[in-house]
């Protein structure tokens, strides 16, 4: 029982920093057999996640003695997070190179399987959510939401407030940047906002209703409303000392300033937050804002900065085998090269831009590809391709067309349903 409450009272204290003796004593943990299963897992995670800024090769090593330990011990809960953190440590695996969506996508399911199995509606509800945004972010969009319908499913189920309030907010992003429908997307934001207000939560999970709200604003082209509520949104990750969400807020911040003409105030936001995510080694996100800051190099008059930092922003979704970065990295670059008048090279990114986006499926991007291609073939007088261009750029706003005509079916089957059982 003593060795027991000093696991405890050990986990408790990480919090405080991880020195070299609390990496030890992780260690230690993590291989005696004589502790509880439960805190031999807790310190495989504090390990991985350690290990995730300061050693790669160790932090493979520590997955695979996890993924031992799990098995050995046939210990449910161990599989569940184990599962859970590859799927967010993917860059870190050979078998993740190309498409990581699969990679992500098998490994959450996985861990669903396992939240499922252990019968916690909390851990099955964190799996779908997670589910959620890779699919919203990889531009999967119906599925992003049928995934969030089940999680929505369990958080009323369970009269998990905050859960459902959260879990709203992802439906009203989905509906705003995935299909555009803002009058939907504003009324589950709203939900989700009174949500929070009834409970009197303060956690920094409202600040993504926040800035989902001022997102739909930005659609709207009401800058002072939409800067108001990323700004709401900001004070309520810096009161929850969440700094990854603060830098992301920093990105829509330096977006809206874009969109006023406000470059300079613009590059500030973005170079902040480049800053960080370099520091702490998210290299998808740094690769997002390392094209942000290439396109507003561009729009301020400095096209040199922006082909280098586009070239940067390109290699590192090369090195994170992150393809749809890769793709919109891709897609920015071959703009700069149009903007300098040098189309063949334009062309040439545009293709391996194009490549990318057939293999996922990205129509909203193969539009832009192909408008792309069709005006660097124009300027090139190469008519003939020119014309072929134009054509495929037509079947594209056609798919998407149908795309829309078919979700838009599925919704009205959707509310046709819900209304007959209410």
């Amino acid at each position: 029982m003593q060795k027991i409450v000093i696991v405890i009272l050990f986990f408790g204290n990480l919090c405080f920093g991880q020195s070299k003796y609390n990496i030890d004593s992780l260690k230690q943990v993590s291989a005696s057999i004589h502790n509880p299963d439960s805190a031999r897992a807790k310190s495989y995670v504090a390990l991985l996640r350690f290990y995730r800024n300061n050693n790669a090769d160790s932090c493979v090593t520590y997955f695979e003695k996890f993924l031992e330990f799990s098995k050995k011990q046939n210990y449910d809960p161990a599989f569940y997070e184990y599962y859970r953190l590859k799927a967010d440590y993917f860059s870190f695996f050979e078998e993740s190179k190309g498409d990581a969506y699969p990679f992500i996508n098998s490994h959450l399911l996985e861990a669903l399987a396992y939240a499922k199995k252990l019968e916690d509606p909390k851990k099955v509800f964190i799996i779908y959510s997670r589910l959620t945004q890779e699919n919203a972010r990889l531009g999967r969009e119906n599925e992003a939401l049928e995934f969030a319908r089940e999680a929505e499913k369990v958080a009323r189920h369970h009269e998990m407030w905050e859960e459902l309030a959260y879990i709203l907010g992802q439906i009203g992003k989905v509906y705003n940047l995935g299909f555009r429908k803002t009058d939907i997307a504003l009324e589950y934001l709203l939900k989700s906002d009174s949500i929070y207000h009834k409970i009197n939560f303060e956690g920094y999970q409202r600040g993504f209703t926040l800035t989902f709200i001022g997102d739909v604003y930005e659609v709207f082209e009401d800058y002072e409303k939409a800067e108001k509520y990323q700004n709401e949104a900001l004070m309520v990750f810096r009161t929850a000392k969440n700094q990854y969400q603060q830098n992301f807020i920093f990105g829509k911040l330096a977006l809206l300033e874009s969109k006023q003409g406000h470059y300079e105030k613009a590059k500030s936001y973005i170079k902040d937050a480049i800053t960080y995510y370099q520091k702490n080694s998210f290299p998808i996100e740094e690769s997002v804002f390392l094209v942000i800051l290439s396109d507003l190099y561009l729009k301020s008059g400095d096209p040199s900065s922006a082909l280098k930092t586009g070239d940067e922003a390109i290699a590192i979704s090369q090195s994170a085998n992150d393809e749809y970065g890769l793709m919109k990295a891709y897609v920015n670059q071959s703009k700069v090269y149009r903007a300098n008048k040098e189309y063949k090279k334009s062309n040439e990114l545009a293709v391996q831009a194009e490549a990318l986006a057939q293999k996922m499926e990205f129509y909203e991007e193969l539009k832009e590809i192909y408008e792309l291609l069709y005006l660097n073939s124009e300027n090139t007088g190469s008519f003939k391709e020119a014309y072929h261009y134009s054509n495929a750029f037509r079947r594209v706003n056609d798919t998407l067309v149908s795309r829309k005509n078919l979700h838009n079916a599925k919704e009205l089957e959707a509310k046709y349903q819900t209304e007959k059982k209410e």
